[in-house]
């Protein structure tokens, strides 16, 4: 606790507390329980689609990430190894675990939590990304329709999900306001150097 940190009433409340530093995660921790990272990801990750337009062509990437205080970066690093794919960059006070390759994404995120279940609203996120990733792995984002459709799953995923002014999302599934927005789908970083796989539709 960072006495610091608190207001006076706080302060007063826990006058007979010493401060205590938290221990920072290393890298010779070794995570034991997969189920314990897709608790964490449960909480703290983001499964996201970008669909960008460039040069008259519509650019699509999914991407998984976890962010957390750049205090944490080993944690993120261990999940990293843990899994076998993705990159960790910090930026300011902000460290990032991000997986952008789709053949990752394919072989091996989605597995992974498929066989270790996301929990709780974060479970519908996981399931349009799933939905997402089908039609990428099919080719069907090059076609208008394909791209109409990914279009429609990013536009009921993250903030967008809580922001809609309908209450009927993907598959006639209803969403509640009341679910807490995952702060790490605010993050970006300019130019990451994590390997991506884009996806192009021409536009005439």
């Amino acid at each position: 606790m960072n006495r610091e940190l608190l207001s006076l009433k706080l302060k007063e409340a826990f006058a007979g507390y010493a401060s205590e530093t938290r221990p920072l995660p290393t890298l010779d921790q070794e995570i034991e329980d997969p189920f314990w990272i897709a608790g964490f990801a449960s909480g703290e990750g983001c499964f996201y689609i970008s669909i960008t337009k460039e040069s008259g062509y519509n650019k699509v990437r999914l991407r998984f990430q976890i962010s957390q205080h750049s205090r944490d970066l080993n944690l993120l690093r261990r999940i990293e190894n843990y899994l076998g794919c993705g990159k960790c960059f910090s930026k300011k006070e902000v460290s990032l675990y991000m997986v952008g390759s789709f053949k990752d994404i394919d072989s091996k995120i989605i597995p992974f939590f498929k066989k270790h279940s996301i929990l709780g609203v974060k479970s519908l996120d996981f399931e349009a990304f799933c939905e997402a990733a089908e039609i990428v792995k099919s080719k069907r984002h090059l076609t208008t329709e394909g791209l109409a459709k990914l279009t429609q799953i990013k536009n009921t995923m993250n903030k967008q999900r809580y922001n809609s002014s309908s209450p009927q999302g993907m598959n006639g599934k209803r969403f509640f306001s009341t679910t807490t927005r995952n702060r790490s789908s605010r993050l970006i970083l300019n130019n990451p150097t994590s390997p991506q796989e884009d996806y192009f539709l021409k536009i005439d």
